[in-house]
């Protein structure tokens, strides 16, 4: 019998085959120094608004007592603010930042106040926020960017990447050997970025969309060779009240635009967070839509049945992939972590790969089971020899 294997891509997983215009490669940090780009929110809202013409308003926002009401969601809110830090010196990490800012949104979309009903997410003036900690006035504050255009920020730099040469011939040649070699092979990237969807194209692989853009959830669960982006996709857009995926970056980001424009506030509030970008400390509530339902029960089943995972420039950092990867682990089934650390020894690269969920309870470590590859994904789509492997000892 013919094995089956399953692959989980993350950033690092796409990091060496794209660069922008300066030669830089897309990586997490890059993505969260965006968020603090105010020429980007700028750019994005400009585009937006060409988008929907003389449908676009702006509204100010003044609150009193706003800023207080965050004290209770995050333990160095305090320290944050008293000091008046931005949120990019708090945090390195973008979905950190965007559950920041999503709460901005659903405080003023629920609270019942004047001027905070009155708060249309598509204002992207600087708004000024007067806050009060321990009883006394501070100073006034600028916010310099609307909440909810957060992850449209997002896509908008990621779509400064390019492919480097040879990108997709080296993922091309490799998914097709591996469709060779195993009967099952099925890839789910935690990437937002087009590199192995426009890769792997003209392959096997079924994304469970059809011609005309529209998801098909029996076809991508009865595929035998399957790629799906469990937290997203920067074609994703919503059509009624489903996800369908637009050919190119530039149609999805029209087609958002104009779905999510609405000149009442209600209905701008609801629409908030976009499922072609699922991000945010509470991922997981975001998830309970038609594509990526498919996605996730697919996921369970792989698991369950695949021979090996090959975790390739993934962090370990979100317990419901860590959930996946313990599975391989319990049942002594085969496990390989590709990242970049020339440096660190068998058992360092073990502890910094695993540990995301070394806290979760005891691990069965069959080192027999476990591999290791620290030159990096390009390298490892390149040539995985055997001798490229760091040795456990």
């Amino acid at each position: 019998m013919r094995k089956k294997i399953l692959y989980i891509i993350g950033a690092g997983g796409s990091a060496e085959f794209l660069q922008d215009k300066n030669n830089e490669s897309l990586t997490t940090k890059i993505l969260t120094d965006s968020l603090a780009s105010e020429k980007l929110w700028s750019k994005t809202l400009s585009l937006i608004k060409d988008i929907c013409n003389s449908n676009f308003r702006n509204f100010n926002l003044s609150i009193d007592d706003f800023w207080p009401i965050l004290q209770d969601f995050n333990d160095n809110f305090d320290e944050t603010y008293d000091n008046n830090q931005r949120l990019d010196k708090v945090t390195n990490n973008f979905e950190t930042q965007i559950a920041y800012l999503d709460f901005i949104v659903d405080y003023c979309k629920n609270v019942k106040f004047t001027k905070i009903t009155k708060f249309y997410p598509a204002n992207h003036c600087g708004v000024k926020i007067k806050k009060r900690l321990c009883g006394e006035l501070s100073d006034w504050l600028k916010l310099k960017m609307v909440p909810v255009w957060a992850r449209e920020v997002i896509h908008q730099r990621i779509n400064d990447f390019e492919f480097k040469a040879e990108s997709k011939k080296i993922l091309e040649k490799y998914f097709n050997n591996k469709l060779k070699e195993y009967d099952s092979v099925n890839i789910y990237s935690l990437n937002y970025d087009c590199l192995f969807s426009e890769a792997l194209r003209n392959t096997d692989f079924v994304t469970g969309f059809n011609e005309k853009e529209v998801f098909r959830g029996k076809d991508f669960l009865d595929a035998k060779h399957s790629i799906a982006f469990l937290h997203g996709h920067q074609n994703f857009y919503v059509s009624g009240n489903a996800i369908q995926m637009a050919p190119n970056f530039d149609t999805a980001f029209r087609l958002r635009a104009e779905a999510f424009w609405a000149n009442n506030h209600q209905t701008i509030t609801q629409k908030m967070k976009s499922p072609s970008l699922i991000t945010g400390i509470d991922k997981e509530k975001e998830l309970q839509v038609d594509v990526y339902r498919y996605y996730y029960v697919r996921f369970v089943n792989d698991a369950l049945k695949a021979d090996g995972v090959c975790c390739i420039g993934y962090s370990c950092q979100d317990d419901h992939v860590n959930s996946i990867i313990r599975l391989f682990f319990d049942l002594g089934r085969q496990v390989t972590f590709i990242g970049n650390n020339s440096d660190c020894s068998g058992w360092e690269c073990l502890n910094q790969f695993t540990s995301g969920f070394l806290n979760k309870g005891a691990i069965n470590l069959d080192l027999s089971k476990i591999r290791i590859w620290c030159r990096g994904a390009k390298s490892f789509f390149e040539n995985n020899s055997v001798d490229g492997y760091v040795k456990i000892k």
